[in-house]
C-alpha cells in the first residue's frame, strides 16, 4: 500500500461526474467494418468518467442564480402592485368626494332657481 503511505485525506463527497470521449466516437465509426469483422480499429473504447472535487465546482449554479432573480422580480411586481393598489383606492375617493361636491352643488343650484 504504498500509495497511501502519506495519508493525504481527499473529500470526494458529491462528485459531479464529467464524460470525456475520445476521437473513437460512436458516430464517426465506419459500420462497414463492424458488420463484417471486429477489428481493434472500430472498437471505439468506453468513456470515462473523471469526477470533480467539491472545491473545484462554482459555490452558484445557473439554476440558482435564475431562481433568485426570479424571485427579485417577483418581490419588485409585488411591491409595485401594493403601490398601484392603494394609488387606485385615493383616486376612488378622490371621484367619490367630488361626486359628493358636484351632487351637493347641483341641489344648492335647483334651490336658487326654485327661490326666483
Amino acid at each position: 500500500l504504498l500509495e497511501f503511505a502519506d495519508d493525504t485525506v481527499i473529500n470526494y463527497s458529491r462528485p459531479s461526474p464529467a464524460i470525456e470521449s475520445t476521437s473513437g466516437d460512436v458516430q464517426n465509426r465506419n459500420t462497414s467494418d463492424t458488420k463484417t469483422k471486429a477489428s481493434p480499429s472500430t472498437i471505439s473504447p468506453k468513456p470515462f468518467i473523471k469526477f470533480v472535487k467539491a472545491a473545484d465546482r462554482p459555490k452558484e449554479n445557473k439554476t440558482d442564480k435564475g431562481l433568485a432573480q426570479v424571485e427579485e422580480r417577483l418581490a419588485e411586481l409585488r411591491n409595485r402592485d401594493l403601490k398601484y393598489c392603494k394609488t387606485i383606492r385615493v383616486l376612488e375617493f378622490k371621484v367619490e368626494a367630488r361626486a359628493d361636491c358636484i351632487e351637493s352643488l347641483t341641489k344648492e343650484l335647483e334651490h336658487i332657481k326654485k327661490e326666483k
